[in-house]
């Protein structure tokens, strides 16, 4: 005979993983010169996350448009 198992609750408060954000970002494949690339890299870990904010404030003074 099988032996009886604990009940198990099978509901999740919430999904795992990160939270979801509320502006999500989207990947981007771009080709930069290699050495532009290498000097952002060289900056240190993050350096996606400066990239992203030299966009935006490019964006914010109006020297990009969305």
């Amino acid at each position: 005979m099988g032996r009886a198992r604990p009940e198990r609750s099978c509901t999740r408060l919430s999904a795992p993983g990160r939270p979801v954000a509320e502006h999500p970002k989207g990947p981007v494949t771009m080709r930069v010169d290699a050495d532009v690339l290498a000097a952002i890299k060289a900056s240190g870990s993050g350096w996606q996350t400066r990239v992203n904010a030299l966009l935006r404030e490019a964006v914010r003074r109006g020297k990009l448009t969305a």
